[in-house]
């Protein structure tokens, strides 16, 4: 009996990649993320620490979000982040409305950082849950798009090959029969010179 694909829910991988304060696992054994270490198994190997987003990733992706929000607000996500990524975090969770705008803004590149991730892990095939999962079929989508049109391209390059292999050969043809025509024509030039020579004589 088949096995049903891998749910994963990447609202919490990207959550876990913001938090820098608590460390998050991916257990590969039971294939979910872990807040700390507590429910891991004690075996090495069982787990793989997430790799949280860099602070020059963050600040670069904070700056085009505040440009988006009123005064009062980007004041406040300012004053927020400040501290560590954790406090924006935060926030967003007591303000639905933030929380949809951040999401609407870098939920695209968040979301390819932990597919990106999860596909270093070995995982590459998965059921994408919760609001960024939008954002994975739409990733996956263009993939699938890409690699239908590189295809295309190499069967057109095959196909131009081919043609140019067939030109290549047709020249080759014509010289040999023009090379034919040329030796009749010096065998039918010696033959009238005999005949020239019987006249004389």
């Amino acid at each position: 009996m088949p096995t049903a694909p891998l749910s994963i829910n990447l609202d919490r991988m990207v959550d876990a990649m913001l938090d820098t304060r608590t460390a998050h696992y991916w257990d590969p054994k039971r294939g979910k993320l872990i807040r700390g270490a507590g429910e891991l198994d004690d075996e090495k190997g069982k787990r793989v620490l997430l790799d949280t987003i860099g602070n020059r990733k963050f600040k670069k992706m904070i700056d085009g979000f505040l440009k988006l929000l009123d005064s009062k607000d980007a004041k406040l996500i300012a004053d927020a982040v400040k501290g560590s990524p954790d406090k924006f975090n935060k926030l967003l969770q007591k303000r639905p409305d933030l929380k949809k705008e951040w999401t609407t803004h870098a939920g695209r590149e968040l979301t390819e950082m932990a597919i990106d991730w999860l596909a270093m892990q070995g995982i590459e095939e998965f059921v994408a849950t919760g609001d960024m999962a939008k954002f994975a079929i739409e990733i996956a989508a263009e993939a699938a798009e890409a690699a239908e049109d590189e295809e295309l391209d190499e069967d057109e390059d095959a196909e131009e090959e081919e043609a140019g292999e067939e030109d290549a050969e047709e020249p080759e043809g014509e010289e040999e029969a023009e090379e034919e025509e040329e030796e009749e024509g010096e065998f039918g030039e010696e033959a009238d010179d005999d005949d020239d020579d019987d006249e004389e004589e």
